[in-house]
């Protein structure tokens, strides 16, 4: 094999290829990045055999052919190098030669059997359009509740993703808004939690992506996120299919495919749509960096806080015996009762990130039951319930 390409042609590909293809696993092929060389260019693959990734760089091919590096080590190489064009040559032996036409820069590289490389699972099915841009969003989303590594449960582990125009759901188990309203148009649902939080999100999605298997889908975090930052910023509509284990995602020429997790999804729709009587609206900014002042005597052992709702104003406060103690107060437009709870700052935080707008609602019925973060602008795109601490 031998073809030289743009160091800015490859670079982006490279960063994703990494993300997956970095993932350790007991198979050192796994780790490397699958390069062929035909008329076409560069088509590149990287397979940890839970996720794969393929696309295609413009390149000039004078010798056709397959080779697998390392792709940490080639990503390093490439992304160190001097900008312009690089040469990669097959040389003998497995030894792949590369150089910068800028500089003097040469590397020789070890390279892996390609015929060893895992083929990636392909979906002869037709897929239906998403927006790319939403769907990544609330992957994004999702991610943000990141699993306790010793809980090894897949709906702890896993994104939940379910189509709302199914028919057949069992009560209690339908993909339902915050609230409890089931959507008037279908919709693709991403769910999340970590058995103190719960996250939901919508995309709008007119057709069943589902080609086999059974709903809902989990889909894991790290493939998830790595998904979800292939989709950022993109334009137009991605092409998705999910079928018994495997999740497929096609959009200008990049393939990402990843395994299902097996294992059952809890039933949401009782925490989804838990009546509450009281709200807040709060400015988000000053919320956040609330939360993050009320963190500076969190620790492992005490990191909750103590929420104070009371006539025009939330007081939080937190209280650590080995380092002391904070209190700020905040200005509201609530006229209730009074409420005291425990919460997470860390997962308020989070929350109020995550649903973006100016001001945050939060809606609650009573100090033992789950508090509702919203955006008050665009409720029915995403919501979190966070359960109170026992303090």
């Amino acid at each position: 094999m031998k073809a030289s390409f743009k160091k800015a042609d490859i670079i982006p590909a490279l960063e994703r290829a990494v993300s997956i293809a970095g993932k350790r696993t007991n198979f050192a092929i796994s780790q490397c990045l699958l390069i062929s060389a035909g008329k076409d260019g560069l088509t590149l693959t990287a397979n940890n055999l839970d996720a794969s990734y393929q696309t295609n760089v413009t390149s000039e091919v004078t010798e056709p052919g397959e080779v697998a590096i390392d792709a940490k080590r080639l990503h390093d190489i490439i992304k160190t190098g001097p900008d312009g064009r690089i040469e990669m040559d097959d040389v003998e032996m497995r030894w792949i030669k590369i150089t910068f036409s800028i500089g003097k820069a040469e590397f020789h590289v070890v390279s892996l059997d390609p015929e060893e490389f895992p083929d990636s699972t392909e979906l002869a099915e037709t897929p239906v359009p998403v927006s790319a841009a939403l769907l990544g969003r609330e992957l994004s989303r999702a991610c943000l509740i990141s699993p306790p590594p010793d809980d090894t449960r897949a709906h702890i582990q896993g994104v939940c993703l379910d189509w709302t125009g199914r028919e057949g759901a069992e009560k209690g188990k339908e993909p339902l808004l915050p609230g409890g309203e089931k959507p008037e148009t279908p919709m693709m649902s991403v769910q999340s939690t970590d058995a103190a939080r719960l996250s939901a999100g919508f995309v709008p999605c007119p057709n069943d992506p589902h080609v086999g298997g059974r709903y809902p889908w989990i889909l894991a975090k790290d493939s998830a996120s790595t998904l979800a930052r292939m989709l950022e910023g993109r334009e137009g509509n991605c092409q998705l299919a999910i079928g018994d284990r495997h999740m497929f995602v096609e959009i200008d020429g990049e393939k990402f495919g990843a395994r299902l997790l097996e294992g059952d999804w809890p039933t949401c729709a009782a925490i989804m749509g838990i009546e509450t009587d009281k709200a807040v609206e709060i400015a988000s900014g000053p919320l956040v960096e609330c939360c993050r002042r009320m963190g500076i005597m969190a620790t492992e052992k005490y990191k909750g806080t103590i929420w104070d709702f009371d006539d025009g104003r939330l007081t939080v406060a937190a209280t650590n015996p080995d380092l002391g103690e904070s209190r700020e107060e905040l200005a509201v437009e609530y006229d209730g009762e009074a409420v005291e709870t425990g919460l997470n700052q860390t997962f308020v935080q989070a929350a109020v990130k995550a649903c973006g707008g100016e001001t945050v609602k939060i809606e609650f019925a009573d100090s033992s039951r789950p508090f509702r973060f919203i955006n008050p602008a665009r409720p029915a795109d995403f919501t979190c319930l966070i359960m109170p601490m026992q303090m």
